[in-house]
C-alpha cells in the first residue's frame, strides 16, 4: 500500500508539473499575442507620423485609416491610459494641421493672419517631427519584451 501511495504522489507531482508548464506556455502565448496587437498600433502611429512629416499635411483618407488602425488602443492598453490619450492628442493635432493648411491654401491674402497661420503650420510640423522619439518612449513601456 505504501508503494501505491508513493506512485500516486509521483504521478500527481508529474501532472502538476505538466499543468504548470502549460500554464506558463499559455501565459507567454498571451503576452506575445498582446505584444503583436500593441505593436500594430505603434506601427500605425509611426506610418501616420511619417506621412505627416513627409507631406507636411494630412488628408481625410489617411486620418480615417489611422483611426481605424488604432481603434483597439482602449482595449489593448487599458482604460484611461496614456496611450489612448496620446493617440487622441495626435489625432487632434493632425486635424489642426489639416485645417491650418486648408486656410493657407485658400485665397487668404498676404498679411498678419496668413503669417500667423504659416507660423502655426511650422510649429505643428515640428511637433509631429518630435513625436517620433516621444512615441518610442511612450510605447516602449508596453512593448519591451521581458
Amino acid at each position: 500500500m505504501n508503494i501505491q501511495n508513493g506512485i500516486s504522489l509521483l504521478i500527481a507531482a508529474i501532472v502538476a508539473w505538466i499543468a504548470y508548464g502549460q500554464y506558463h506556455t499559455n501565459l507567454q502565448n498571451h503576452r506575445f499575442a498582446l505584444y503583436d496587437k500593441r505593436f500594430k498600433v505603434f506601427i500605425a502611429l509611426m506610418e501616420f507620423l511619417s506621412h505627416i512629416i513627409r507631406e507636411a499635411d494630412i488628408n481625410q483618407a489617411v486620418l480615417t485609416n489611422f483611426l481605424i488602425n488604432t481603434n483597439e488602443a482602449y482595449f489593448l492598453f487599458g482604460q484611461d491610459n496614456e496611450i489612448e490619450q496620446y493617440l487622441k492628442l495626435v489625432t487632434s493635432k493632425a486635424t489642426e494641421l489639416r485645417m491650418t493648411n486648408r486656410k493657407l491654401s485658400s485665397d487668404l491674402p498676404i498679411g498678419k493672419e496668413r503669417t500667423e497661420l504659416a507660423k502655426k503650420d511650422e510649429e505643428l510640423c515640428t511637433w509631429f517631427y518630435n513625436q517620433i522619439d516621444i512615441s518610442k518612449k511612450l510605447f516602449g513601456k508596453y512593448l519591451i519584451i521581458k
